[in-house]
């Protein structure tokens, strides 16, 4: 970068010596001989918005030079009434950077220089900017989703050398939607934008896309998938006060949130433990949060061993009950099987039984936490026939083969191990 400025300026100091011609602007009662004497360099690094100039002071007449630089416009002879910069003061050469240029566009420069007697003015140079690209966009993120609406947030960042016009979001059910599609504009010019989309269909799988508009064209930035919310059957309130979605699923009705209650539906108390030998050598009933912080509560609910969805004091509301392996088999079933059901069930995009069964990880039977965000795993009350271990229901976000994917499963394990509970009408 250092050789490159030198070249620069050595480049600036040839043009001083063979480029001719000064212009000047008088000021009252100095004589004319006394404005500044200036020439202008030549013009390098000219990129879509920028440029780099420069010029010289050939003799300031006797007066302090007080401000110098270069002006520039699309007229033919720019002055410092038009776009200007401002490179010190006193005699010598200088560099100029000119920025906020428009790409495809020929420009006009001439160096300046003022002193007590007036601005001199050196040579007018031109040149071309480079040809404008399309603008860089973003698109940010997708909030507010509900039945019918949503809120996305995007960007564009640059204008690519040339205005932008109009500015947005787009969207679709179907991939890479374009402004052909469902759009909406958010005006011209560059920055942070949010727009509310409106009129969505429930429970449905949409696309989205920022987009920026200039003279070049159109870009977008990168493709953003979501889903609407189910219209839930209703809401079921626990000892505590807690109020969860239902969603009726075939002829089931399942909350649609993972159960946070600290008693029993009889108002008994259910032990809190966050000491992890404690948690591994327990043989009652016991629940925690995540890590042991509260902060997930209401985001995942609790975790709770075996012996508290068996324990004499209902865990779930009355009239609800934690699933039995054959409930958990009932509803696989009802969403296709074990290879799909999955894959309908997980929050977002993937969720389209209104499950939303969030990867909330679990508590090892050793007082350990893991997997979450990869992980929901559920309770049943059954034991497996030919041990002593209990049925779960796990669902996992992973890697099979190349890409990302998400399956489940049944599977046994500890009494003390800490999962989560989904509970179901009876």
């Amino acid at each position: 970068m250092k050789s490159n400025r030198i070249t620069i300026a050595l480049f600036f100091l040839l043009c001083l010596l063979l480029l001719p011609g000064i212009g000047c602007k008088k000021q009252e009662g100095i004589p004319a001989d006394k404005i500044p004497l200036v020439e202008t360099g030549g013009v390098a690094e000219i990129t879509i918005t920028t440029a780099i100039t420069g010029g010289g002071i050939l003799a300031d007449n006797d007066y302090t030079i007080t401000d110098r630089g270069v002006c520039w416009s699309m007229d033919i002879n720019p002055s410092i009434n038009d776009k200007l910069t401002h490179d010190g003061a006193g005699a010598g050469g200088f560099i100029s950077y000119i920025t906020g240029l428009s790409g495809g566009t020929r420009y006009y420069v001439r160096a300046y220089a003022t002193n007590a007697a007036g601005t001199g003015y050196g040579s007018t140079m031109s040149f071309v900017t480079e040809p404008p690209v399309l603008p860089e966009v973003s698109t940010d993120s997708i909030q507010s989703i509900a039945t019918t609406s949503a809120t996305c947030k995007g960007s564009v960042t640059s204008t690519g050398g040339a205005e932008v016009t109009d500015k947005g979001i787009c969207w679709g059910t179907a991939s890479t939607p374009t402004i052909d599609d469902q759009k909406i504009s958010a005006g011209p010019g560059i920055g942070t934008f949010s727009c509310n989309l409106s009129g969505l269909m429930v429970n449905t799988l949409y696309y989205v896309r920022a987009y920026g508009t200039n003279s070049k064209g159109t870009s977008y930035g990168q493709q953003i998938i979501f889903r609407t919310k189910p219209v839930y059957s209703g809401t079921i309130t626990d000892i505590d006060g807690n109020v969860y979605n239902t969603i009726k699923i075939g002829s089931q009705t399942w909350m649609a949130e993972n159960l946070k209650t600290m008693h029993f539906n009889d108002g008994s108390t259910i032990n809190l433990l966050t000491d992890a030998n404690a948690w591994m050598e327990i043989r009652e009933q016991a629940y925690c949060w995540y890590n042991n912080d509260a902060g997930n509560k209401n985001s995942c609910g609790a975790l709770y061993n075996w012996f508290a969805t068996t324990a004499t004091g209902a865990l779930c509301p009355t009239g609800w009950h934690v699933p039995t392996y054959p409930d958990w088999t009932q509803l696989v079933n009802t969403l296709g099987g074990i290879d799909i059901a999955a894959s309908k069930m997980i929050e977002g995009e993937f969720n389209s039984s209104g499950f939303t069964a969030k990867l909330c990880g679990s508590r090892s039977w050793n007082g350990t936490f893991g997997q979450k965000e990869t992980d929901a795993a559920f309770w049943s009350t059954t034991i497996e026939p030919t041990s002593t271990w209990l049925m779960i229901w796990n669902l996992r976000m992973g890697k099979l083969g190349d890409g990302e994917n998400v399956y489940s499963e049944f599977r046994i394990d500890y009494r003390t191990e800490g999962y989560s509970v989904r509970c179901v009408k009876d």
